[in-house]
């Protein structure tokens, strides 16, 4: 269904009183998640044997664009940023919420921590006391230093630290908490000059990519603690902020069907300048701006999405479409755990890991499914958390 919400001004009042309208709901929002994860999930499993370094890749035959897209399920965590800037900022752009001070601010963090910290610190806990990829040495100091970056949740900042030892696919969750704790400033910011923080952020992650990316050695590993920093990412959340505002604004290109082809392109543009980098046909430097290709794309094609009532919106509505992807912070949190011990460690033979598959993906739903359940929202019943039917009296 379209959105049917009275648009708000461009530039909402963080100050101002809530609204007593409902606040608005996006089902499409926990598909797109859905998408996300699944992505990540495929791309973990097959990266070694059919990413663009493999040179016996067995799709490297395939059609160009479509190998592309075989290789890019990495991209997935960039639109979990995207849809991350939608979620929090869509609230404060309905006038639902205020950020006008420092209560509203402590209010935000402790709700937002308390969200994230716990299946955190829990998995964390799990890798390190159980030694899941390596076991904890007493008498090594990086080792503790480890566990420091662990508890007090520094690890992004430095180059060894970036993906920590202890579960790798953190990386990303490390983002993630610290742009909820610049959240309030930056909505403050972005609230009172919209174009300049835009502009700002833009430049900033670009000359920093650009920087990364000249110093990077191309060893595999896409990832790099300059290039993929919080600083380098805020426009994939800037982008779903800026998202919301045109959506609630009824934006004129958004519902129209060349929003949702050019933003489709878009994307498919990005994977394919990706692949072309990952093999070296294209200078490293130019990666600089692949991702604003990625973000751009993604703006106007969840924009139409949101806007426009299609035969995808009724398939990301679906329920277990919708149950994955409310699911995907346990999947993503314990699937590198899984993964390592199940399937890398013991089955080198991708054959044989494809054999594997169903038995991983049964080990990382049943799991992520305890974690959403007990850890995630143990306050909640489970038929609501995983859209049972009701039953009737």
């Amino acid at each position: 269904m379209p959105i049917r919400v009275a648009p708000p001004p461009l530039s909402p009042d963080p100050t101002a009183a809530p609204a007593p309208a409902p606040l608005l709901r996006l089902p499409e929002v926990n598909g797109l998640r859905a998408i996300a994860i699944l992505a990540v999930l495929y791309q973990h499993y097959s990266w070694a044997q059919l990413g663009p370094f493999n040179p016996d890749s067995p799709i490297r035959g395939v059609w160009l664009p479509l190998r592309a897209l075989l290789e890019s399920g990495w991209l997935g965590v960039n639109l979990f940023f995207v849809l991350s800037g939608l979620v929090l900022y869509l609230p404060y752009a309905q006038g639902q919420r205020r950020m006008a001070g420092w209560q509203d601010a402590s209010s935000f963090l402790k709700h937002r921590m308390a969200r994230l910290l716990p299946l955190y610190y829990l998995s964390g806990a799990v890798s390190l006391s159980l030694g899941v990829f390596a076991p904890f040495e007493v008498g090594r100091a990086d080792h503790w230093l480890q566990l420091l970056g662990f508890l007090t949740i520094t690890f992004p900042f430095t180059a060894d630290s970036f993906m920590p030892p202890y579960n790798w696919v953190l990386w990303s969750l490390g983002i993630e908490i610290w742009f909820s704790v610049i959240f309030p400033a930056l909505l403050w910011l972005y609230s009172r000059h919209r174009a300049a923080t835009l502009a700002g952020a833009t430049l900033l992650a670009c000359g920093l990519r650009a920087w990364g990316y000249s110093r990077m050695p191309m060893d595999g590993n896409l990832l790099n603690w300059i290039t993929d920093s919080l600083p380098a990412r805020l426009p994939d959340f800037l982008a779903g902020m800026l998202l919301a505002d045109l959506v609630l604004r009824r934006t004129a290109i958004l519902r129209r069907w060349a929003s949702l082809v050019l933003g489709g392109g878009l994307v498919w543009g990005s994977v394919v300048l990706w692949h072309l980098w990952c093999v070296g046909a294209v200078p490293m430097v130019s990666a600089a701006g692949f991702t604003l290709l990625f973000d751009l794309g993604c703006l106007l094609g969840i924009g139409f999405l949101l806007s426009h009532p299609t035969p995808l919106n009724r398939l990301l509505r679906l329920a277990p479409v919708q149950v994955v992807g409310m699911m995907c912070y346990s999947l993503y949190v314990w699937h590198g755990m899984i993964l390592y011990r199940l399937i890398m460690v013991p089955i080198p033979d991708f054959p044989d890991r494809l054999a594997a598959l169903p038995v991983y993906l049964a080990a990382v739903f049943a799991l992520a499914a305890l974690s959403y359940r007990y850890v995630e929202f143990g306050h909640r019943p489970a038929g609501e958390l995983f859209l049972l039917p009701r039953r009737r009296g």
